[in-house]
């Protein structure tokens, strides 16, 4: 069965987006599935506050599926920018599977590729469906700690 590395953007600040703690999720994996159709469902909520922020809106992301000979791996992007009709973003997260990106490299985004999006709003997640279904793989007081940092999901 083909498998999944997702990585989980768990972070107390913006400046911690790196995330180094992964899981090996199954591509068959339901909830993770439906999470992933949300966010592609919903992906036109992200656009319009990217393209019009609120005053407390900020730290625009997108995860976004690569694939390469070593297998699928998801990564958030940062740094999202829109040129000459593409979208383009850093990875910022680190590669454990895929090798032909690396960590703070600018890609191309294929919107067909998008997995997930988020922003903060008034210093919570809004969006960020795949991280919610990655929350029962933490122990209890991390969960908690992570769940405080979660806004609406639009």
């Amino acid at each position: 069965m083909k498998r999944l590395l997702l990585v989980v953007l768990i972070m107390l600040s913006p400046s911690l987006y790196a995330a180094k703690e992964t899981f090996d999720v199954s591509a068959a994996d339901p909830e993770m599935n439906n999470a992933i159709k949300k966010a592609q469902e919903t992906i036109g909520s992200f656009w319009k506050h990217y393209n019009k922020p609120g005053p407390n809106e900020k730290d625009f992301m997108i995860k976004v599926k690569i694939e390469d000979a070593g297998g699928v791996e998801h990564f958030w992007c940062g740094n999202i920018q829109l040129k000459d009709g593409a979208v383009y973003g850093d990875l910022w997260n680190y590669p454990e599977v895929v090798k032909s990106v690396k960590y703070g490299e600018t890609v191309k985004i294929d919107p067909t590729a998008i997995s997930d999006w988020m922003y903060y709003r008034d210093g919570k997640i809004v969006g960020g469906f795949t991280i919610r279904v990655l929350l029962k793989y933490l122990d209890e007081g991390e969960r908690k700690r992570y769940e405080n940092m979660l806004g609406p999901e639009e």
